[in-house]
């Protein structure tokens, strides 16, 4: 049902986009990547149905509570996770698949400590 977050590294997001393809291509996959204006029009076209479902200002951006996000997958990067954890940490997210997550081992790492703060349903670490 979703929603699912896909955290690898921007260098597998490819591979990832054509295995999405070939085995769920009935899933909305959206690919999370770019520059800030990049991801802003990602954000204000692929993440909702609902005109103004995200709100913010000059550095931060949020999901409003109770809307429902247009995608099944969200497809994006270790960096991108962390730089953009208002709008993905205000989600609730049903899963949370990690690539490569021996990043994960530290338990003191940026990333580790990020995503401790996000709603996530379950955790797949690969």
């Amino acid at each position: 049902k979703g929603p699912f977050l896909v955290s690898a590294p921007l260098s597998t997001i490819i591979n990832w986009e054509r295995e999405f393809e070939f085995w769920a291509p009935n899933l909305y996959v959206v690919t999370y990547t770019g520059d800030k204006d990049c991801r802003a029009t990602i954000r204000e076209h692929e993440f909702s149905f609902e005109e103004g479902a995200i709100r913010g200002g000059t550095k931060s951006w949020r999901m409003k509570q109770g809307c429902q996000v247009k995608f099944h997958v969200l497809l994006t990067s270790y960096e991108l996770v962390s730089i953009d954890t208002a709008t993905l940490g205000s989600i609730e997210w049903a899963v949370l698949v990690v690539d490569e997550a021996h990043r994960l081992k530290n338990n003191q790492s940026k990333f580790f400590r990020i995503l401790t703060n996000y709603k996530l349903g379950y955790k797949l670490l690969l």
